[in-house]
C-alpha cells in the first residue's frame, strides 16, 4: 500500500505555542509528531553562550527525509514537526507551514522565564517575536515556493480551539 507522506511544519518564537499546537493536531487527527529533541544532539553542536543547540539544518533535513521516506509503504501519513527553525527546511519536503504567534508578550515572557531562560535569552526571543522573524523567514523560504503559510495565535493558556485545529486541517486536506 504505497502512500504519500505529508509534512506540516509548525514554527514560531520559542514559547509561542508550537509544541502545544503540534500535540493537539496529532491527538485530534492522528498525525505523527516528529520530536526535534530526539535528534538535536546528533544534528547540532551545543552553544554554551546561548544555552541551546545550533542545528545543522542539512542534517535535520536528512533526518526528516528519512522519516518521511520510511513511511512510504504504510499509506498516507501526515507528520508534524515543530521547532522555531522548522520553517528552514527545504520547501520540497514541506506541505504546510503554520506560524504560531504569541500576541501577548507578557505571557510569552512568563513562559520563557518559567523555562529558566536567562534575561538575555528571554529578550532575544521577545525581540524575534516582535520583529516577526519566524513569519518573515517562513515567507521568504517557503512562501515563494507555494507552501501555504497559516498564522495562529498561541496566547491562549487553555490550548487551541477546535476552530484553530480545523482551520489548520482544512488548509492541508
Amino acid at each position: 500500500m504505497a502512500g504519500k507522506s505529508k509534512l506540516i511544519v509548525i514554527t514560531g518564537s520559542p514559547g509561542a505555542g508550537e509544541s502545544t499546537l503540534a500535540k493537539a493536531l496529532c491527538s485530534k487527527f492522528g498525525f505523527i509528531h516528529i520530536d526535534i529533541h530526539g535528534f538535536e544532539k546528533s544534528c547540532g553542536t551545543y552553544n554554551s553562550k546561548k544555552d541551546c543547540y545550533d542545528l545543522d539544518m542539512d542534517k535535520v533535513e536528512v533526518k526528516i527525509s528519512e522519516i518521511l521516506d520510511s513511511s512510504k509503504d504504510k499509506g498516507d501519513i501526515t507528520f508534524v514537526f515543530d521547532s522555531h527553525v522548522s520553517h528552514l527546511l527545504h520547501p520540497s519536503i514541506v506541505d504546510l507551514c503554520v506560524v504560531v504567534r504569541c500576541n501577548n508578550l507578557k505571557k510569552l515572557r512568563a513562559r520563557l522565564e518559567t523555562r529558566g531562560y536567562s534575561e538575555a535569552k528571554v529578550s532575544e526571543n521577545l525581540e524575534c517575536e516582535i520583529m516577526e522573524v519566524c513569519h518573515d523567514e517562513a515567507s521568504e523560504k517557503l512562501g515563494k515556493f507555494g507552501v501555504e503559510i497559516v498564522e495562529v495565535d498561541g496566547s491562549l493558556d487553555s490550548g487551541y480551539s477546535e476552530e484553530v485545529l480545523e482551520k489548520v486541517k482544512s488548509k492541508f486536506s
